[in-house]
């Protein structure tokens, strides 16, 4: 992230405002739509909750299996992954949170940054003390002590619980904040060389539009097949391989959100996903219909309320307020057109000196008799 230190200390405090300010407009459910209500007191189970806990709530929500009833979870249900609305749902999801943070602050102008994660490094560059929490010494499953995330505790992330008690997250605390990078070098972040890969394929999305799309813009940056679209059941890429790569509370779906890096991972997927809107303007791939429950084109994204729907976020970022200061052209893309223009530059200035020449040899085909020269002869009387 570049970021200045006043910038950086901006940032940093407003995700630390926001674990701890209760939220002033939301409250979250706590039962099951069954147990919503006390049939004996007549109370309603609802509960506060901070500001950046509703976005991990939020994500837990779209998340987590349907209830049946004791013992009955579905499983087949996801809102926010495996499907055209991963872009999209996460689009609103963190621009959800930035809006909340300007509230929270005070600074309407205020932006969340983004992590360019595309490096290809075997090590993570934000997860130091002064970004968002290093490796403790101790334990490298947990945040540094030095770092103000170490006392973050994480929310929503007993899901079999909440199945075997038919009930939902409460968002009380449920332990410590964990990455797990230890012991895991073979496992490095995508390259530059992927994203520009994913960034050419046209198609928004393919049927059957889930993990086994091929040649679909969505299941590439999403991570379910590779950069280039091609299907490959074993590849993890993109966003998932930084989830994966992250481990700990990160490679969880349903509780990945409480890792702050969370939020600038995202940040920097939807930036890619803006660049693919500005090279593919007029894509209609996005389906009406057929996809996964959620995922069609008109359908709202669950739980987001006021509802909102997918298609109001499937434009581009400006119209919605705000924009990214990155450069994601091709270098290579970038190289060839360079040459393409040099030739024909070049092309163009040879035509000139040949229309030139053309010119001048008409002209002095075509030449008066009056400016001749002739040899100047003397006439005498000798014969």
């Amino acid at each position: 992230m570049s970021l200045s230190v006043d910038e950086r200390q901006v940032f940093l405090e407003a995700l630390q405002r926001s674990k701890r300010t209760v939220h002033p407009q939301y409250v979250i459910a706590t039962q099951h739509w069954l147990g919503l209500i006390d049939r004996e007191t007549n109370q309603t189970r609802f509960s506060n909750i901070s500001v950046y806990d509703l976005f991990v709530w939020q994500h837990y929500y779209s998340v987590r299996d349907t209830l049946l009833g004791p013992g009955r979870p579905f499983k087949a249900i996801d809102f926010s992954h495996k499907g055209p609305a991963f872009i999209t749902w996460h689009r609103y999801h963190l621009l959800s949170l930035e809006r909340d943070l300007q509230r929270l602050i005070g600074d309407e102008n205020f932006a969340i940054p983004y992590w360019n994660f595309a490096t290809g490094a075997s090590e993570c560059e934000v997860c130091t003390d002064d970004l968002l929490g290093g490796e403790n010494p101790s334990d490298p499953s947990l945040i540094s002590p030095r770092s103000p995330f170490s006392n973050w505790g994480i929310v929503c992330d007993s899901l079999d619980e909440y199945n075997r008690l038919v009930t939902l997250c409460n968002g009380t605390s449920e332990g410590p904040l964990r990455r797990s990078r230890r012991g895991r070098g073979n496992v490095t972040l995508p390259t530059m060389d992927d994203v520009h890969s994913c960034l050419r394929l046209r198609d928004f999305d393919n049927p059957p539009y889930f993990t086994n799309s091929t040649f679909s813009f969505r299941n590439a940056l999403e991570g379910f097949d590779k950069a280039d679209g091609e299907l490959d059941n074993a590849m993890t890429g993109l966003h998932n391989l930084v989830h994966d790569f992250l481990s700990g509370t990160n490679a969880l779906s349903h509780s990945a959100a409480n890792d702050p890096i969370f939020v600038v991972l995202h940040a920097f997927t939807d930036a890619i996903f803006e660049e693919w809107l500005r090279r593919f303007p007029k894509n209609d791939s996005f389906p009406e219909e057929m996809a996964p429950i959620g995922h069609n084109r008109h359908f709202n994204m669950v739980p987001f309320f006021p509802p909102v729907t997918n298609e109001e976020l499937y434009i581009p970022s400006v119209d919605l307020g705000y924009s990214y200061q990155i450069n994601l052209a091709d270098e290579a893309q970038s190289q060839v057109a360079f040459i393409v223009s040099g030739c024909c530059l070049a092309l163009l200035v040879l035509i000139v000196l040949l229309l030139l020449y053309a010119q001048q040899r008409r002209r002095r085909q075509y030449e008066p008799l009056i400016s001749s020269g002739y040899t100047a002869v003397k006439y005498t009387d000798d014969a």
